[in-house]
């Protein structure tokens, strides 16, 4: 039997018994009159429709076996399958690797909506100590990465920021992941102090001499004046001086001497 044969039957097997029912009414109302010969047509389209009726009973019966068999079968194939990868052990390891996975993922994304939240409250912390003036009063960051900077109105600023700022701004969002998740790696700044100005420069100095790792501070020299060097001295470990030395081949190289 065609796999759509049980349904379309099935459906007309309700057609018929809503026949069955307007014939059955209407041989009630046929009744005690003259119209006999009707009345034995309504009969036999009746008995018609019962045939209809007891033939989707079993079409019904057969459709609930094959279902509860479908089932069953699935279930042995899967039995099968688990039983195949306990009996191979690449199997089973690779197996319980991709669960682990999947629960390596969920915990990823919960535990970035959390440290997010951080992240952004600790650059903004942290951006309010280094800066002298107030534009950024917050600083939202997303788990999609997306950016926000606010204003002391609660709205997100669309003002363009000065080098000096940007600077400042990078700074921050380069500390505040540090401090959250406590990873102590060294910072390496490159020329930190060409676009800053004095009030910068101190809150930047203050942040600097503030942080557990070390810092590794590259500058021209002639940024690193002596009122400079003063305030930086008492947390200074060790200088060196990289000069550039040039070649015949048109290249060069740098010579590195150590507390100069």
């Amino acid at each position: 039997m065609p796999q759509e044969q049980p349904g379309t039957l099935l459906a007309e097997n309700d057609k018929h018994e809503a026949e069955h029912k307007r014939i059955s009414a209407e041989i009630e109302a046929l009744k005690g009159t003259n119209k006999d010969e009707l009345v034995e047509q309504l009969k036999t389209a009746n008995e018609e429709t019962e045939k209809y009726k007891e033939r989707a009973g079993h079409l019904k019966s057969n459709v609930i076996r094959q279902e509860k068999e479908h089932q069953r079968l699935q279930k042995e194939v899967e039995d099968l399958q688990n039983a195949i990868s306990d009996s191979n052990p690449k199997l089973l390891k690779s197996r319980r690797a991709g669960e682990v996975d999947k629960v390596i993922v969920r915990l990823t994304e919960e535990l970035l909506k959390k440290k997010v939240n951080k992240v952004g409250e600790a650059a903004t912390r942290i951006n309010r100590a280094i800066a002298h003036d107030d534009r950024i009063d917050r600083i939202r960051v997303e788990t999609d990465g997306h950016m926000g900077l606010f204003g002391k109105d609660g709205y997100e600023s669309r003002v363009d920021l000065s080098a000096g700022q940007m600077q400042i701004l990078i700074m921050s969002l380069v500390s505040a992941p540090a401090e959250v998740i406590r990873y102590h790696a060294p910072f390496i700044i490159d020329t930190p102090l060409a676009r800053l100005d004095e009030g910068h420069r101190g809150g930047l100095f203050k942040h600097w001499c503030g942080l557990e790792q070390q810092v590794i501070l590259l500058s021209q020299d002639t940024k690193i004046t002596a009122e400079v060097y003063k305030r930086l001295e008492p947390h200074v470990c060790r200088t060196c001086l990289v000069e550039a030395q040039s070649l015949n081949s048109a290249g060069a190289r740098s010579r590195v001497s150590a507390d100069v």
